[in-house]
């Protein structure tokens, strides 16, 4: 980071500092709680601190803003996209850009001052500071990517603070309870050190809206308030080389590729599960039918999606970390055929080793490639050619029309056109041409470099699903894994099986999207999947308590592991008084709801035995007629005064998975029903609310 964070120079930070840290010095970066103590020595003895620039004007300002200094915070990998494409437009502004991830904040002020001491780790040039610009986004409960936990950490302690000029652009969803908060405490939090200044107002994207056009507002007014130089004419090339290597140079290839919010514990505990079982969710939770691939791979009109149950032998290590409520990330491969195709197109071989070489002046180890590998991996598990491409690589695509080529002039003005973002860019990215392959077929007189390409695509991040299963029950009945072909795989090898639930997603096009056309192509018994765990704080209570589950259509698969763990803990504690579990799920028709008959079973009364699911009430969207559709929400409102009775006098806890809209209609259904059959009133009905959130006994998993 250039020395623009120092570590705070009073006995007591220090020792925070030590105690706070020394643990993630060591794991996450090898370094000597020694080095530590030698730059909090060396920084308390020499006292300085660099100049700090005033943004006054913008004629001021322009005369000083010589470099920027972009740090990201990603969680999905947008972040980083808005980083690079930052970059790329002021280096066509002719000023110097250099892109980290706020996961190497620590290591990069700690190597440089050891290195080159405090006053030279300052990135200046001539006495100027670079302008630091944050971009950050906020998942969950309001909760920092994983990248920038250690950062977002030390900035709450007061262990780290900025010197000199900053702007904050925020990534969050307006559906979700803790809006950009994330954002928000990082602005509040950095302008309180002295000497840091604002140099424009924090800025808060909104993903549920229109993303891409509030990131490029704030840039726009960015530039403007800075007094940044206009756009120079021709191409602007960020310095990065394509570099082929021989393959005696070869080194043996990561299992995990290098993706921002990913941290080292998902590092730690890839491996290549095996697959076991692949179909539709059947009438018993682990039981897969044979897909029919055939019907899959049709196109569809848009926004139609199906469900998918995986069944994955997992090596006993990373089950171990694993636990009901937990995640599976999934690293998802870009299909063949369309690899193919963009080499034939692009005229590069994939057979051939190759490392993308960053310039001087950026720090090499966060574009994408950690070692070299061959041209297929680059594009196979490393960057993301489906998605819809971004303004800067659609001017990349502009400026790389070759003029002897026919139609080369009006391709060139109808890429710059969309490259200016608006209204004619979203519509364009919504539609059916707006991948890689496909504008490449539609504006062929583009010749990109392909350096420059790859360093302008996103990455290829992985997609994470709940677990569908207990892993507890998993590595208890190993034979569990159904019916067929697939039972015998489980029986040869080692391990622990677990379940996903996966609602297969569509393109624009209709197709099949990245991770659901590799899911979809498994075969039981002879495919594998590179997955790891992501540890989450979605769990449920004891059995004791009474447990009241909401959930929207692949919602539900973290509640089947919790009916499992439930049913075991229950039949372990034979004569003991069953609390009761209520279930509300919505789906679109009877036929979608996933794992009816389990479903069934555990809300049907046994001789002698309560039932495992006290109430289980359907809402189904889209019901055959006459039937009217219901949503989630509107069961909870009709059973207000048992779910009132529940929160108040029972101590039942309340769990709710699915979209960010659905958790914030749930939210105000329930304090609706805790303010009229509660008798609470609106004010205290919230409060209450947010009081059972704070200790545990109301949680959200909540995904986009």
């Amino acid at each position: 980071m250039a020395g623009n964070f120092r570590w705070r120079t009073t006995v007591a930070a220090g020792a925070l500092a030590l105690l706070c840290s020394a643990r993630l010095w060591c794991v996450r970066h090898g370094l000597r709680v020694s080095l530590g103590l030698r730059l909090f020595r060396r920084r308390r003895r020499l006292g300085t601190s660099p100049p700090a620039l005033e943004f006054g004007s913008r004629r001021r300002a322009a005369g000083a803003l010589r470099s920027l200094h972009v740090f990201f915070g990603s969680e999905t990998g947008k972040a980083e996209a808005f980083a690079h494409e930052l970059a790329a437009e002021s280096r066509r502004r002719g000023i110097d850009a250099r892109i980290e991830s706020l996961a190497a904040w620590r290591s990069t002020l700690l190597d440089r001052a050891a290195r080159d001491g405090p006053v030279a780790a300052h990135d200046e040039t001539d006495g100027v500071q670079p302008l630091v610009v944050l971009l950050i986004a906020t998942h969950g409960e309001g909760e920092p990517p994983a990248d920038a936990r250690d950062f977002c950490l030390a900035l709450k302690l007061g262990l780290a603070e900025l010197r000199g000029p900053f702007a904050v652009f925020g990534l969050g969803n307006r559906a979700y309870e803790h809006f950009n908060a994330v954002a928000r405490r990082v602005d509040r939090r950095l302008a309180r050190g002295n000497g840091a200044r604002r140099a424009l107002p924090l800025a808060l994207g909104d993903d549920g809206g229109n993303l891409r056009a509030d990131f490029t507002a704030w840039q726009s007014a960015l530039w403007h308030e800075l007094g940044a130089p206009a756009l120079h004419a021709g191409p602007a090339r960020s310095g990065f080389e394509l570099v082929y290597l021989p393959h005696a140079a070869a080194a043996p290839t990561p299992l995990l590729p290098a993706s921002c919010g990913v941290t080292l514990l998902d590092r730690l505990s890839t491996c290549e599960a095996l697959v076991i079982a692949v179909g539709p969710p059947g009438a018993a939770l682990h039981d897969a039918d044979p897909l029919d691939l055939a019907a899959l791979a049709q196109p569809v009109a848009h926004g139609r999606s199906e469900r998918l149950v995986v069944r994955l032998l997992l090596a006993e290590a990373m089950a171990d970390s694993l636990d009901v409520g937990d995640h599976v990330g999934v690293w998802a491969r870009n299909p063949p055929v369309l690899i193919a195709k963009l080499a034939t197109r692009l005229q590069v071989r994939l057979s051939a080793l190759a490392t993308l070489r960053a310039p001087a002046a950026a720090d090499a180890w966060h574009y994408r490639f950690a070692c070299p590998c061959t041209v297929r991996e680059m594009l196979a598990r490393h960057l993301d050619v489906c998605a819809p491409l971004s303004p800067a690589v659609l001017r990349l695509l502009a400026e790389s029309c070759a003029p002897e080529r026919e139609g080369a002039v009006e391709q060139r003005a109808a890429l710059l056109a969309l490259a200016c973002g608006g209204d004619a860019y979203a519509r364009w990215a919504a539609g059916v041409h707006s991948g890689l392959a496909e504008s490449l077929g539609a504006f062929p007189a583009a010749q990109p470099d392909c350096a420059e390409l790859f360093a302008l695509l996103p990455r290829l991040q992985p997609r994470y699903y709940s677990l569908a299963s207990d892993p507890r029950a998993g590595a208890r009945s190993p034979a569990r894994g159904g019916e067929g072909s697939c039972t015998h795989a489980r029986e040869a090898q080692p391990g622990v099986a677990v379940s996903l639930l996966a609602t297969l997603q569509r393109l624009p096009s209709g197709a099949l999207g990245v991770c659901s056309a590799q899911l979809a192509r498994l075969k039981a018994g002879r495919d594998r999947l590179c997955v790891f765990a992501r540890s989450s704080r979605f769990k449920p209570p004891a059995a004791g308590v009474p447990l009241v589950m909401v959930a929207a259509g692949s919602g539900l698969a973290p509640f089947l592991g919790f009916l499992e763990r439930r049913e075991a803990e229950l039949g372990a504690a034979c004569g003991r008084a069953r609390a009761g579990a209520w279930l509300y799920l919505g789906c679109r028709t009877s036929g979608e709801v996933p794992f009816g008959a389990q479903l069934a079973r555990w809300a049907r009364a046994q001789p002698g035995v309560e039932p495992l699911l006290s109430g289980l009430r359907l809402a189904l969207s889209r019901p055959a007629p006459p039937a009217v559709g219901q949503r989630v929400q509107q069961l909870l409102l009709e059973d207000g005064q048992l779910l009132a009775r529940l929160l108040q006098h029972s101590g039942a806890c309340v769990c709710v998975c699915g979209s960010g809209q659905m958790a914030a209609s749930v939210r105000d259904a329930f304090a609706a029903l805790l303010a009229e059959c509660g008798g609470l009133g609106d004010e205290r009905a919230r409060a209450l609310l947010h009081e059972l959130q704070q200790v545990g006994r109301y949680q959200q998993d909540v995904w986009d």
